[in-house]
């Protein structure tokens, strides 16, 4: 009984070590994924500003009664 009982103990006190890990590796996970996801929303963000200039400096030149519409159908397909 006394050694049933250590092996019960043992096998729960690896089994919490194994839940530990599994929850440390996940917290690191999602640290990782919010740090992509932040670096990815910072590039998109950019890559939208620079788009909105290229549109605005497109636009400056145009002749009277030509319309914007090339320049921003061009958008669309982003």
């Amino acid at each position: 009984l006394h050694l049933l009982l250590k092996e019960l103990l043992d096998e729960t006190h690896e089994q919490a070590n194994l839940i530990n890990l599994l929850a440390q590796r996940a917290e690191r996970e999602e640290k990782i994924n919010d740090v992509m996801a932040t670096k990815i929303r910072e590039y998109s963000e950019k890559l939208v500003r620079e788009r909105k200039v290229k549109v605005k400096d497109s636009g400056k030149g145009l002749e009277k009664g030509k319309s914007k519409s090339g320049s921003l159908g061009n958008l669309a397909g982003l």
